[in-house]
């Protein structure tokens, strides 16, 4: 965890940020460690730009091309870490998931971390387990956790890789808090 306490107000607040391919249990684990954190916590989740189907928003995605798209979801990236930013130089805590699916999305993550106090976890777990998580879910479509999985970032300097098939969601958190600072 980086931590330089001349630069924040509260030298225990710092960014959890969780990745991993889709249904590796990011979004179950970021609550459980929500709930169970020692500081306080913020959630901030929604890295993932998605729009109902259909929706005015959905039919004008469709009207960029790949390059403008790409910039726009980049666009997107940038004000989320900029939100998730926000809340350690006010003393809190937050708690974030991302999906580093290509290199733009890897650098942007990690001029990101160079400027705050954080916590990287990535979540893994084998192909049959997401893809089972993922057919019991009704918000993304099948096949996304193997597309995830495949375009997945993963040379980046993790703090903790926990195989979410291996342990439940609370124990996966309780790892989590147990690498958090304890409040003053």
């Amino acid at each position: 965890m980086v931590v330089n306490s001349r630069m924040w107000p509260n030298p225990d607040a710092c960014v959890v940020l969780f990745t991993g391919a889709s249904s590796t249990g990011k979004t179950t684990v970021a609550r459980q460690v929500h709930r169970r954190s020692p500081l306080p916590t913020m959630l901030l989740l929604g890295d993932d730009l998605r729009l109902a189907r259909p929706s005015a928003g959905a039919d004008w995605l469709k009207t960029l091309d790949a390059t403008d798209l790409r910039a726009f979801q980049l666009g997107c990236d940038r004000a989320y870490y900029d939100a998730l930013g926000a809340f350690p130089r006010h003393g809190l805590c937050v708690i974030g998931e991302v999906g580093l699916r290509d290199r733009a999305r890897k650098e942007l993550c990690e001029a990101f971390l160079a400027s705050v106090p954080h916590l990287l976890v990535r979540l893994v777990c084998e192909r049959e387990a997401r893809n089972e998580r993922e057919r019991s879910r009704h918000d993304v479509p099948v096949g996304l956790s193997d597309e995830t999985a495949r375009n997945e970032t993963t040379d980046l300097a993790f703090d903790l890789v926990i195989d979410t098939g291996r342990v439940t969601p609370e124990q996966a958190a309780a790892e989590v808090c147990a690498k958090l600072p304890l409040p003053h």
